[in-house]
């Protein structure tokens, strides 16, 4: 189940909800995600984000297309991420 909020990590867009079909991309080792979705009238949006609790290290892409958006968040995890946020496991 996506939690839209989570503490130090950017938060999908309001109109986006959680995308049942994909439930989010396969992630290297150690990286967890989610993915969210908008189709309407103004086109489709992939909304994805992923999150290491090693190395508190966080990122998201977004694109019109899932697979688009999919490459550039795996590209981000690979460079280092787009963020770091206080992440806790509890």
């Amino acid at each position: 189940m996506a939690h839209r909020h989570l503490l130090a990590i950017d938060s999908p867009p309001d109109d986006h909800a959680p995308d049942s079909q994909t439930l989010g991309p396969v992630l290297p080792l150690g990286w967890d995600g989610d993915a969210w979705q908008r189709e309407d009238s103004n086109g489709n949006s992939y909304w994805l984000r992923a999150w290491n609790k090693s190395t508190s290290r966080y990122s998201v892409a977004q694109a019109e297309t899932y697979e688009t958006a999919r490459e550039s968040l795996l590209q981000d995890i690979e460079t280092g991420g787009s963020g770091l946020g206080k992440i806790t496991v509890k």
